[in-house]
């Protein structure tokens, strides 16, 4: 499967394409960067986030720190864990972080 430009994804079937101005059920734009919601309640706590080392679980942390949240990034990944640490203390954000394995 290959993203192709203008619109449309080529897989072993054909092509799958969808409008230049796609929108979701809500009329947002897709792939924009919506508007963001705050988070309300969470300046001061402290949120634990399992799998904080990178894709949505880093995203989420980031995010928590944003709303004022003290994070522990968890991750199997110390050196990952370390990494969205460092860059939430580098926003003046105040995290820890904690090696774990969930499985």
């Amino acid at each position: 499967m290959n993203l192709k430009q203008g619109g449309c994804i080529e897989f072993a079937g054909g092509l799958w394409s969808w409008p230049e101005k796609a929108t979701s059920a809500k009329g947002l734009p897709l792939g924009s960067n919506r508007r963001r919601t705050p988070v309300k309640g969470l300046k001061g706590k402290v949120v634990v986030v399992t799998g904080g080392g990178g894709g949505i679980g880093a995203a989420t942390c980031q995010r928590f720190a944003e709303e004022g949240a003290r994070v522990v990034v968890s991750d199997i990944n110390a050196k990952a864990a370390d990494a969205v640490v460092d860059a939430i203390k580098a926003a003046d954000g105040d995290a820890v972080a904690m090696t774990a394995d969930l499985t």
